[in-house]
């Protein structure tokens, strides 16, 4: 990993004609930002409006693991803790899912995702995002993302 942010230059908005996750950043998602700091952004993406569904962004487009800059390794896992803490704190959540893919959008993320005790067994681990579907729940997502938002801000 480097530290030189010049081997990675370009900025998200340089890129939001041609990648989702770009112009998401540029935008007001549900329930709004829940967390942001210099190097991540995390709110509900559309499409995922599943009660406790967290996407965490990174603000500088990189598409791999190993295009992660040292600041922005070494700053992943203090916020996934405390997304996580304030997720399971909001939602009741028995488990956050951690689902890292960059297949349909080249621009890394994570999806936190929320798992409660509601969820039948033949739906967790692996299984729980092909029917995601089932449990897309908008008006709850964003009351849900508030209190994530709210649960976060207590713990500052």
């Amino acid at each position: 990993m480097s530290s030189n942010a010049s081997e990675h230059p370009e900025p998200a908005a340089a890129n939001a004609e041609r990648c989702g996750l770009c112009a998401y950043l540029d935008s007001s998602p549900l329930a709004g930002w829940v967390y942001e700091d210099d190097l991540w952004k995390a709110g509900i993406y559309p499409t995922n409006e599943v009660p406790g569904w967290i996407a965490l962004v990174l603000r500088r487009h990189a598409e791999a693991t190993s295009e992660l800059r040292e600041d922005e390794a070494r700053s992943l896992g203090p916020a996934l803790a405390r997304l996580s803490g304030a997720i399971e704190q909001a939602t009741g959540a028995e488990r956050v899912y951690l689902q890292v893919y960059g297949e349909t959008f080249r621009h890394w993320h994570v999806l936190l995702s929320a798992r409660g005790a509601e969820i039948p067994l033949e739906h967790r681990h692996a299984a729980f995002h092909p029917h995601m579907a089932e449990y897309v729940d908008v008006p709850a997502a964003a009351a849900a993302g508030r209190r994530i938002a709210d649960a976060l801000a207590a713990r500052a």
